[in-house]
């Protein structure tokens, strides 16, 4: 495939994930939706909607002028100086928090 058909089907899903959200709410309050559905429909949501805040998270500190390395290595749990990183992180995730208060 190439660049720009890459691209564009890229697009194409952006633009489909408020559907594919919404049906998985509907699957979620659906009475006659078996529990085991319902269940999956809420794992799947828990896990899209932790990858969109890390992703977010990752973009504000990028904006704040952290290495992406970083923001990469905090989110993902890198055990390399962990202590060090750890730290880090909680001030990374203090200022991202009040950069957002500040913002509304």
């Amino acid at each position: 495939m190439g660049r720009a058909a890459f691209g564009q089907a890229s697009l194409r899903l952006q633009q489909a994930a408020g559907t594919a959200v919404t049906a998985l709410l509907n699957i979620q309050v659906d009475p006659a939706t078996p529990a085991s559905v319902v269940a999956r429909a809420a794992d799947l949501t828990l896990s899209y909607q932790e990858k969109a805040i890390a992703e977010d998270i990752e973009a504000e500190l990028s904006e704040m002028g952290y290495a992406a390395e970083v923001a990469q290595a905090a989110l993902h749990g890198d055990k390399r100086g962990f202590d060090a990183l750890f730290s880090s992180f909680r001030l990374l995730i203090r200022a991202v928090m009040r950069a957002r208060l500040q913002r509304t």
